[in-house]
């Protein structure tokens, strides 16, 4: 018997059915069943199915705030993907349940006694449910400290879903309405036997509305739902990311400039002719420029990173030449502005000839592009174009969309990748060794395809073990395919030189390796419910 039950859990473990790896797929399923349910509109507030369409977005929206929460209490930093559906579901959510409220004003008494009808009862049953569901939701997005900055966040965001977060906020948790509900409730009370409705009477009987006023507790609760203000944490944050991104744009405003020569590939006609054959639409593209005083102050080897979008050739290759995503921006490709990259200035576009005024570069795949098809490369075209006029983010705050870097558009526009990040002055930030780094990691989303160094007199594509050298890993003496970090560990020791020295100190150090595992992102997330 014990076997069978060990059997059993190894089975789960294996072949968990409460969770799925999540691709970009997801994403665009996910949002095409949230627009569907946004446009299967009911035309009455006590419709059956308006019900239902609130209940589903509600439910979704909920379920996948909890995971929002659980990976924030684990100090996990939200990918792209999960900042995505945040956005596309509680826009969604804010839509219906505004659009619901307005419903229920068709059938809302105009006093505040029982009277005995269907109709008023319908109502006090409906808006209990709402402001019950409601502001369950209101709660979970925005009693936690670190989900409500991303939230707030993700409202600033142009035709973002979010934007009227306060306003419809205020409208359906609005204090007159839920002092007539109130009063509504507690006249039946006093005079239920007017109903011979049943089945209603149940129904009420069962919201937590109508318990709390059944128990003489307040409805207070739910129109003193707090300021939408900065509070305290907020606050603290956001002046310290204003003084940290202060410093750091005023100290970039200085030394940007600052450059004594050009680039060993810079005008290099071959090595360019060379490496267009390897690029492919999307390639993430590493930059190196030892001749900028810029290069030295970010942490690690690489000091940028830009999206190859492709030239008019490869995007006829995909089927994306004509898509009305691009139709914008031919001309601007056609002309050889093919790399796509945000620099402090704001979101620039370049040449591949101007982009090569460097010393050394990489190019990185996105593995699941192989499998792409038009509604994908569609997807992450659109994701990317939509970072247009947004400002840098001198905080380097990853989990911000609002603002970006370099690395940043390429977290929010490539889906589900748990890019992994640095903890600096409490934010989680990306930066270009980060996604370097996630190459050499057991089981990546993403893979080397070339690197190229400079030098005075040429240039040479070099080797994925040269490329691992640059940040700190190297190949394993047990198979030279894999790779892991190696690093120094210093111990300091005291010791006596002779029996009457004094006390001197000595440090003691070795190196050590790590491994690195790649955890896919995972949801709990059923849209069949939607």
């Amino acid at each position: 018997m014990k076997k069978l039950i060990f059997a059993l859990i190894v089975i789960l473990n294996l072949n968990p059915a409460h969770a799925n790896e999540v691709t970009i797929k997801d994403l665009i399923y996910f949002e095409s069943k949230i627009q569907s349910l946004l446009e299967n509109k009911a035309e009455l507030a006590d419709d059956p199915s308006a019900e239902s369409r609130h209940k589903k977005i509600h439910n979704f929206t909920n379920n996948f705030g909890h995971q929002l929460l659980n990976e924030l209490k684990e100090d996990k930093p939200l990918n792209g993907y999960q900042l995505a559906i945040l956005n596309l579901s509680v826009g969604a959510y804010l839509q219906i349940s505004s659009e619901y409220y307005d419903k229920l004003t068709a059938i809302e008494p105009s006093r505040t006694e029982f009277n005995g009808s269907n109709r008023t009862l319908s109502w006090a049953i409906l808006y209990s449910q709402l402001l019950q569901d409601y502001k369950q939701t209101y709660d979970l997005f925005y009693r936690s400290t670190a989900l409500r900055r991303v939230v707030k966040d993700q409202a600033e965001l142009n035709n973002s879903g979010i934007g009227n977060l306060e306003e419809i906020t205020k409208k359906i948790l609005n204090k007159n309405k839920i002092k007539k509900l109130e009063s509504i409730i507690i006249d039946y009370q006093l005079n239920s036997h007017k109903s011979k409705n049943k089945r209603l009477r149940a129904k009420l009987h069962s919201t937590y509305i109508y318990k709390l006023v059944e128990q003489d507790k307040s409805l207070k609760e739910f129109y003193k739902f707090g300021s939408f203000g900065i509070s305290f944490s907020d606050g603290f944050a956001n002046t310290t990311g204003s003084l940290t991104g202060g410093l750091s744009a005023g100290f970039g405003a200085l030394v940007g400039p600052i450059e004594w020569r050009e680039g060993r590939l810079y005008k290099n006609k071959k090595a360019q002719k060379e490496l267009l054959k390897k690029l492919k639409p999307l390639d993430l593209l590493l930059e190196k420029k030892s001749f900028k005083l810029t290069d030295y102050t970010i942490p690690g080897h690489w000091g940028h990173i830009g999206v190859w979008l492709g030239n008019e050739e490869q995007l006829r290759e995909i089927g994306m030449w004509d898509s009305p995503i691009i139709k914008p921006f031919q001309e601007k490709i056609r002309q050889g502005y093919s790399i796509y990259e945000v620099r402090r200035w704001g979101l620039v576009w370049d040449t591949l000839d101007h982009w090569m005024n460097l010393d050394a570069m990489a190019v990185i795949r996105h593995n699941e592009s192989a499998s792409y098809g038009e509604k994908e490369y569609s997807r992450v075209f659109k994701e990317l174009f939509s970072q247009i006029g947004k400002k840098y983010d001198y905080s380097f705050d990853a989990m911000t969309a609002n603002t970006i870097t370099c690395t940043e558009i390429i977290s929010l526009s490539y889906g589900p990748v748990n890019w992994p990040t640095t903890k600096v002055v409490g934010r989680h930030t990306l930066q270009p060794d980060n996604i370097a780094a996630l190459v050499f990691y057991e089981n990546s989303p993403i893979e080397l395809v070339t690197y190229l160094e400079g030098a005075k007199t040429g240039y040479a594509f070099k080797s994925k073990a040269k490329f691992a050298s640059l940040i700190g890993f190297r190949a394993k003496k047990s198979n030279r395919s894999q790779f892991h970090e190696k690093f120094r560990k210093c111990k300091r020791s005291k010791y006596r030189s002779n029996r009457r020295g004094g006390i001197r100190f000595k440090n003691e150090c070795w190196s050590e390796y790590k491994d690195y595992s790649y955890e896919a992102p995972f949801d709990h997330l059923d849209g069949n419910n939607l």
